[in-house]
């Protein structure tokens, strides 16, 4: 039966401390930081209740006043003294009844970041109580345990003085008394008040502010886009869609010193003398001629078909025609005979479409021998017109 009045009258006092909260709460400001409240030195709270004294006191519901004062201890706990006292009217032939009560609470926040954030309490405490018209007097020991509110109405503007509501339901448990018998009486309270914090505000938490992602790294600059960044390019200034090798620098596959870009020979043996588009300067094309002629032969004219060839399709490449004879004759006979075998040779050229200008014609006579003029073989080596190129020379 006892438990049954008591879940009644618990549920009846979290009622009305809901309501006074609401109607309470719904007017407030909210707009100060929640903070503030955090205050980590002393305070103090007057604090109004609505009072459900046990049904064995015999005494009517009514209304508590009195006082707390605390400390916090960081953000989360805090420690409280309370007074409070109030007067009850008893019933017919018990008289009315006295209470004053003293306490000692721990506090736990929770969420002192939102702008109302909750609190549990509970504590022991100390009873002297109290009926005048019964010349009864008495006093008693217990403990209370509760939950509660709070949220800032005001604060400061170095943040030092707060002022705080709070409104909280707390039941009290009376473990030893000498008034009425009180062993085992259970009071409800559901109160209202302010909160006046002084003394140094606690330290904001800092916000919580996302790293901003890391700006990407600059791409290291490729000022000639051939793929090997500046730093480690050794050839800055590569024409645009050229192939490069690990130094930024063109291929140069026979390594003759012209980039195969440019290279019109790209085999070239290696140590080869050769021109702006690499091929062979030292090239030469020797031709033979009977005694005392400046006709050219069926194998003449076939290897002078393959030089138009590639005159035609190297278009850079100029030469010249000099033509040679042996000793036999005389020296004037002979220099007009080389001019007329070099003369020959160009006449057949420009007929196969090699223009003047790629080709000149020179005769030596008989002055640059490259055989003994003593014998047969060496007089038909030196009967002779020689194809050199003239554009390697030009470079010089």
């Amino acid at each position: 039966m006892y438990k049954k009045i008591l879940a009644t009258r618990m549920a009846t006092g979290m009622a009305a401390a809901s309501a006074l909260i609401a109607t309470f709460g719904a007017g407030l400001p909210l707009a100060a930081h929640a903070q503030d409240q955090a205050v980590d030195k002393w305070y103090v709270a007057p604090m109004l209740y609505g009072t459900w004294p046990s049904d064995r006191k015999q005494v009517d519901d009514d209304w508590s006043y009195g006082l707390a004062a605390g400390r916090n201890f960081g953000e989360r706990f805090g420690v409280e003294l309370g007074y409070l006292t109030g007067d009850f009217d008893g019933a017919p032939g018990t008289g009315n009844l006295s209470l004053d009560t003293y306490s000692l609470d721990g506090l736990l926040h929770f969420g002192r970041a939102s702008k109302i954030h909750p609190y549990v309490t509970s504590g022991i405490v100390m009873i002297d109580g109290s009926r005048p018209s019964a010349a009864q007097t008495g006093s008693g020991w217990g403990i209370q345990a509760g939950l509660g509110i709070m949220s800032n109405l005001w604060t400061s503007a170095s943040r030092t003085q707060v002022v705080s509501w709070r409104a909280e339901v707390k039941n009290r448990w009376l473990l030893r008394g000498e008034l009425d018998n009180d062993e085992g009486h259970s009071d409800l309270l559901a109160g209202l008040g302010l909160q006046f914090h002084f003394g140094k505000a606690l330290p904001m938490a800092a916000p919580i502010v996302e790293e901003a992602a890391p700006a990407p790294e600059a791409a290291p600059l490729d000022s000639d886009g051939d793929g090997v960044i500046d730093p480690n390019d050794k050839c800055p200034d590569t024409p645009a869609g050229a192939k490069v090798d690990e130094n930024g620098c063109e291929l140069d596959g026979d390594k003759d010193g012209v980039v195969d870009r440019l290279d019109a020979c790209p085999d070239t043996a290696p140590g080869t003398r050769v021109g702006k588009f690499g091929c062979d300067c030292d090239v030469t094309v020797r031709l033979t001629f009977a005694v005392d002629s400046a006709t050219l032969t069926e194998e003449d004219k076939k290897i002078l078909d393959g030089v138009a060839e590639n005159l035609k399709r190297l278009k850079w490449i100029t030469g010249v025609a000099e033509g040679h004879t042996d000793s036999t004759g005389s020296e004037a006979h002979n220099q007009r005979l080389s001019e007329r075998r070099a003369a020959a040779v160009m006449d057949y050229l420009n007929g196969l479409g090699v223009g003047e200008t790629r080709m000149t014609a020179v005769g030596f006579g008989e002055s640059r021998p490259v055989a003994d003029n003593a014998t047969r073989e060496g007089r038909a080596q030196n009967r002779r017109v020689v194809l050199r190129r003239t554009d390697c020379d030009e470079q010089k």
